[in-house]
């Protein structure tokens, strides 16, 4: 970072006198740069037992790797957890099957284990 400042540094002036942005600096406006956050609707499922009504969830951070969700309904039964998932993505209308990576109370780490497909089943 200390490299990029440099860089920036050397490069001319705008025309009103401003200097270049230092960068990793912090604004001097924090609250209008922030984005506001997005979280998704979304329904986790289990394929092992297809009678078993889905659960809503808001997906609250998702990486290629996985998501992070918040079921306040969700089941305690580990083996329905450990015969895997499937999270559902209200908005891109598509699911990616997974498997329980970590739990703490309503929140729940989940791994991807395949590719997004086409809903297997019709969501709420």
């Amino acid at each position: 970072m200390k490299l990029l400042n440099k860089l920036l540094e050397l490069l001319p002036a705008s025309a009103s006198g401003a200097t270049a942005p230092q960068i990793g600096a912090a604004p001097a406006n924090r609250l209008s740069t922030r984005r506001p956050q997005r979280m998704r609707g979304g329904y986790v499922s289990w394929p092992s037992r297809p009678g078993l009504a889905p659960c809503e969830c808001q997906i609250k951070d998702v990486s290629a790797q996985g998501a992070r969700v918040h079921m306040p309904n969700a089941p305690t039964d580990n083996a329905l957890w450990a015969a895997g998932a499937s999270l559902y993505f209200v908005s891109e209308g598509h699911e990616v099957p997974c498997k329980i990576a970590w739990r703490d109370g309503a929140m729940i780490g989940l791994n991807f284990v395949g590719r997004p497909q086409p809903p297997t089943r019709v969501y709420g």
